[in-house]
């Protein structure tokens, strides 16, 4: 019976599929003033599973993209073994700030 184990903990260890999968940690930037001043990016440190390569929805392969207008954007992340990761977040938008500002002396 503990030949069975060890082959299955084996297996385990060299399918994702057998394993939890790695979790994306993301940081979003909101765009302001209708315009593309939204951010996303995906943090992987020192996540298992990896080398990781990334394709987002607006085409970009890096773990970052910018310039992005108000709106839903996903990324997926594959890492080593088949192991895959989908994500959707969304950019929201504002109104600009407007200011007036009066000089007093």
């Amino acid at each position: 019976m503990k030949s069975i184990i060890k082959i299955i903990i084996i297996y385990s260890i060299l399918f994702c599929s057998y394993l939890p999968s790695f979790a994306l940690d993301v940081e979003v930037t909101n765009a302001c003033g209708g315009g593309n001043s939204g951010s996303i990016s995906v943090l992987l440190d020192n996540a298992p599973n990896g080398p990781f390569t990334y394709l987002w929805s607006n085409g970009a392969n890096t773990s970052s993209i910018e310039s992005l207008s108000a709106g839903t954007y996903d990324v997926t992340v594959y890492g080593a073994n088949d192991c895959v990761v989908t994500e959707v977040m969304t950019v929201e938008g504002g109104a600009a700030i407007n200011a007036n500002v009066t000089n007093v002396f």
